[in-house]
């Protein structure tokens, strides 16, 4: 559902584990919010934002983290 995010996730070699850690939430509600079963809320994705652009050394909007397919 979200193309760009798991590319630039597996770029960054974060897991989805990891990712649910970071946003402290359960790994199932993270893979529902990846298949779009369920809503990111804003401070989620500036997490996810700000792990991405620091590992990767980018600068990535959100727009085109959570781009939906």
């Amino acid at each position: 559902m979200y193309k760009n995010l798991l590319a630039e996730m597996s770029r960054a070699g974060i897991t989805s584990t990891e990712m649910s850690n970071i946003l402290g939430i359960t790994l199932q509600a993270f893979i529902y919010k990846k298949q779009g079963k369920s809503e990111w809320k804003l401070k989620q994705m500036v997490l996810i934002q700000e792990q991405i652009n620091r590992k990767l050394n980018t600068n990535y909007t959100l727009d085109y983290l959570f781009k939906r397919d």
